[in-house]
């Protein structure tokens, strides 16, 4: 091999050496939320079995904080060799650049996705006592009739529940007011006591007892299908073509991991995916285990990041 053949060659095989000697330390496996909700938990249940699979410990570390922008800024900083990642959301990966000019990263060029965890979708949840309607093409009919008349709640300005909503705006041909709340527990407890019409949000336990109990109406899930945790219930797209809102959860690294590395990675995670117990576990938890190829998740980044920049354009929510 002459000279310049081996400097043309030189970034492939280092790269290769480094695939080849992974991992040499502990993983670092952070979460851009604090400690106990979902997002924790999945990587809770991957941590160990990817510790025994791999050989060296897997290191959950915590880092809320800024939407979960500082989590991101950190993996998308760290050396591209395998030891630092994230678990993550739509939410600090797509929204959160496309919110605010100083995030500090690019959902697109700033990772390599790795493997998909899981899947969620929002549901749309209406008042009993507000909204005198049974289903979504009477929802869509009400609204039409009364524009500007009518309230939905979401979790928070920028969360994925009020870009949802504004995107079922859209497509939906509605206009509907916003109305913002801290979190899941806040917005459903607005809807059950009839302070706004609707909710665009994740279906917990809390809101199906709700439904249950006769105090809220479960209209539509936001998924592209039925989704299986739900099958009767329609979903939004039925009356709002084009419309798609889903979570998914998903493990990044930073840009420009070896393929090695990243086939690897892949590989193990979507073993505990696939796990009986794992899935029956994320199924109480009202998700759906992932899995696939890493390209699946990189495909899915893709896709949303366009749509989310233009309804935070169309909004005009951006934060400086």
């Amino acid at each position: 091999m002459n000279r310049r053949t081996l400097l043309l060659a030189a970034p492939a095989l280092v790269a290769s050496a480094r695939a080849q000697s992974w991992p040499s330390r502990p993983i670092r496996l952070l979460i851009p939320y604090p400690p106990g909700g979902l997002t924790d938990v999945m990587a809770r249940m991957i941590a160990e079995p990817l510790r025994i699979t791999l050989g060296q410990p897997v290191v959950i570390e915590n880092r809320a904080g800024a939407a979960g922008a500082i989590a991101m800024r950190e993996v998308a900083q760290a050396a591209p060799d395998g030891h630092t990642l994230v678990i993550t959301n739509n939410g600090p990966t797509s929204i959160i650049p496309a919110l605010r000019r100083d995030a500090g990263y690019d959902a697109v060029h700033s990772f390599t996705p790795l493997a998909l965890v899981a899947l969620q979708p929002l549901v749309l949840l209406s008042s009993t006592e507000q909204l005198p309607v049974q289903d979504l093409a009477g929802l869509v009919a009400y609204a039409k009739a009364r524009p500007g008349q009518l309230n939905f709640a979401s979790g928070g300005v920028g969360s994925l529940g009020h870009l949802g909503g504004l995107l079922f705006n859209r497509e939906a041909g509605i206009n509907v007011v916003h109305v913002p709340y801290q979190g899941a527990a806040p917005t459903l407890t607005a809807v059950v006591s009839g302070q706004v019409h609707f909710a665009v949000t994740s279906f917990t336990t809390t809101a199906a007892e709700q439904v249950v109990g006769g105090r809220l109406r479960l209209l539509g899930v936001s998924s592209p299908e039925a989704w299986p945790l739900l099958p009767e219930t329609p979903t939004m797209a039925s009356v709002a073509p084009g419309f798609q809102a889903q979570a998914w959860h998903g493990v990044l690294g930073p840009a420009g991991l070896p393929p090695a590395i990243v086939a690897r990675l892949n590989t193990e995670i979507d073993k505990v995916l696939a796990e009986p117990a794992v899935r029956s576990r994320f199924r109480a938890s009202g998700v759906e285990a992932g899995g696939g190829g890493s390209e699946a998740l990189a495909q899915r980044i893709r896709a949303e990041v366009p749509q989310w920049q233009a309804v935070i354009r169309d909004a005009g929510l951006v934060v400086e």
